[in-house]
C-alpha cells in the first residue's frame, strides 16, 4: 500500500470539515480538492449533506469529478443559494485569490476596483459568510493559505473577506 498524496489528504481533511453538519448546503467553491471534500463526507460519514453538480443542481449522489450529474434532486437558483447563507444553511470552503498582509482575503477583482486588470469570481454572498456560517469555518475561523504567491505586500484590491490568522506574518 503507498501513501497518501497530499491531494488525498487535503480531501480527507476538507470532508472532516463537514462532520456534524447536518442537512445544510456544501458550497465548495475553491477548486477541486474542496469539492472532492465535500463528496467524501457526503459519500461516508455525512448522509444528509447537500451537494451540487458545481452549479444549481442538487444531487442525489455526489457526482464525480468531469461527470455530468445523475439524477437532480431539486434546484438551488442564486436567489436562494443566498437566502441560505443569511441564514446560516450553508457551509463554505472559500479560498482567495489574493490576501493581503492584514488578512483581507479578496475574490473579486486585480487592480483598481473601477477598472480591474482581472475579473474575478465576485463578492457574491462572500460578505455575509463569516456572520451565517457555522463556527468551524466562520469568522476568525476561515484560514486562508498563507503564502508569498497568494499575499501583496500593499493592501488587497478588494477586501471581500474578513481578517483571520495571515493578520501578522
Amino acid at each position: 500500500m503507498s501513501a497518501a498524496t497530499r491531494a488525498e489528504v487535503c480531501a480527507v481533511a476538507c470532508a472532516e470539515l463537514f462532520r456534524g453538519d447536518g442537512e445544510i448546503v456544501a458550497a465548495a467553491v475553491s477548486g477541486t480538492v474542496p469539492a472532492l471534500g465535500a463528496r467524501l463526507a457526503r459519500m461516508t460519514f455525512e448522509p444528509d449533506l447537500l451537494t451540487t453538480d458545481g452549479g444549481p443542481h442538487l444531487t442525489a449522489e455526489p457526482v464525480p469529478l468531469g461527470a455530468p450529474a445523475g439524477a437532480v434532486e431539486g434546484w438551488l437558483p442564486f436567489r436562494d443559494h443566498l437566502w441560505l447563507v443569511l441564514n446560516g444553511r450553508r457551509h463554505v470552503v472559500l479560498g482567495a485569490s489574493q490576501i493581503d498582509r492584514y488578512g483581507n482575503s479578496n475574490i473579486s477583482c486585480i487592480g483598481d476596483w473601477e477598472h480591474p486588470a482581472r475579473q474575478l469570481l465576485g463578492v457574491r454572498g462572500r460578505p455575509a459568510t463569516p456572520a451565517s456560517t457555522p463556527p468551524a469555518t466562520g469568522s476568525p475561523g476561515i484560514r486562508p493559505a498563507c503564502s508569498p504567491r497568494r499575499s501583496t505586500s500593499s493592501a488587497a484590491s478588494a477586501a471581500t473577506g474578513a481578517p483571520s490568522s495571515c493578520a501578522r506574518w
